[in-house]
């Protein structure tokens, strides 16, 4: 039997679809001043249409300038929904809020840390910083398309203190799979795909070579089996 039967005999029983998580990040840093009294400063974060899958958990980091903390809501929207990140923090314990400067934080559901909880007078500057749970959880999110606009809005509600929004990133993890094992590049990772690698198997060339190694082996056969079933 030739070798290419003798394999697929072997592993046609073992053609699963799988799922794998990625993460897509986009990041912009403008440099965005934030008008003050009640006015806001949004910034726009756009995943390319043709992006798959869809969104499995989202972080947002946050990089603000301002000498007034309290005097902030910053949020997040996409598809529809939103999710508030910080809103006017202290304002029930101060009068005027969280008087620390500046903001070089992540907002993730899975960090342990309110803003609230890390205001305090005379602390450290950024007094907002590493990761931070956000006032809404971002799970709001979970199970909408990762494509489309993801703004970012920070809302100044007092005249006195400027800022200026410095940078802001978005991470997404997704259910997309990987298509490296999509070696013939018509979308899918189907029998088309396996047939080539099992008709260069062994062979140093690009035909089936789905991990770039320069060789077809058993590297690139468990990748379009791993991968069997997916669009691309």
């Amino acid at each position: 039997m030739p070798l290419a039967d003798r394999m697929i005999a072997c592993t046609v029983g073992a053609l699963v679809t799988a799922s794998a998580s990625a993460d897509l990040v986009q990041c912009s840093s403008a440099s965005l001043p934030i008008p003050d009294g009640s006015s806001s400063a949004s910034v726009v974060l756009t995943v390319p249409p043709d992006a798959v899958g869809t969104v499995q958990g989202v972080t947002v980091s946050v990089d603000v300038a301002h000498e007034w903390l309290g005097d902030l809501t910053i949020s997040v929207s996409h598809g529809g929904q939103s999710a508030i990140l910080i809103d006017r923090v202290g304002i029930g314990t101060w009068s005027f809020g969280c008087g620390g400067d500046d903001i070089d934080a992540t907002f993730t559901d899975a960090a342990t840390a309110s803003a609230d909880a890390l205001c305090s007078p005379g602390g450290p500057s950024p007094m907002f910083f590493g990761e931070i749970l956000p006032t809404e959880s971002l799970g709001v999110f979970t199970g909408s398309s990762v494509a489309g606009d993801w703004t970012i809005t920070v809302t100044d509600h007092n005249l006195i203190d400027a800022g200026v929004v410095n940078s802001v990133c978005i991470s997404i993890t997704t259910d997309a799979v990987p298509c490296n094992g999509d070696v013939t590049g018509d979308g899918a990772v189907d029998l088309a795909d396996l047939n080539l690698v099992l008709a260069s198997f062994g062979q140093t060339t690009t035909q089936g070579d789905a991990d770039g190694s320069g060789e077809v082996d058993l590297a690139d056969l468990n990748l379009v089996l791993g991968q069997f079933g997916a669009d691309c």
